[in-house]
């Protein structure tokens, strides 16, 4: 079985994808910023991401996300398009200037206001992927598992 069936099967039987047991206490619950002046997709991805067993850490714009990250860093942050202080780029850009890798995932809105190109833009930007809306379970889990795989060595 490959690892894509394996994810499939583990999020397809809503079995817990994030293995507990292989973190310390002082990494769990894994944090995730979320960052945008849009209070719909806060409030949705607060509660998938707690039904992940994660830690959201709301954020508005920059300044509030450079609060979230100046403690322990978040091992990811999702990210809306709107920004109360600023746009997605600048977002990423500040992110990617971290000396701790916090990949960004986009947050699409709700509305169908933004077009195809801003997706391409948010990944030419330096965004891993866009979770779209609606927004699922199993997309939300699948992009946080991939991060936090591809993060675990350093934890």
């Amino acid at each position: 079985m490959s690892s894509a069936t394996t994810l499939r099967h583990i999020v397809s039987t809503n079995s817990f994808p994030f293995p507990v047991a292989r973190y310390s206490e002082s990494t769990w619950p894994f944090r995730v910023a979320v960052v945008t002046s849009d209070v719909a997709i806060q409030a949705s991805m607060v509660e998938l991401l707690q039904e992940c067993s994660l830690k959201p850490e709301l954020a508005s714009g920059i300044a509030e996300l450079k609060s979230i990250c100046a403690g322990a860093p978040p091992i990811a942050c999702l990210c809306g398009f709107e920004l109360a202080d600023g746009s997605f780029r600048d977002a990423v850009e500040w992110l990617d200037a971290q000396p701790v890798q916090i990949p960004v995932i986009m947050v699409s809105p709700p509305s169908v206001s933004k077009t195809p190109e801003c997706f391409v833009d948010s990944v030419k930007a330096g965004a891993l992927a866009t979770i779209c809306y609606p927004y699922r379970l199993n997309d939300v889990q699948i992009m946080l598992w991939s991060v936090i795989q591809s993060q675990r060595r350093f934890l």
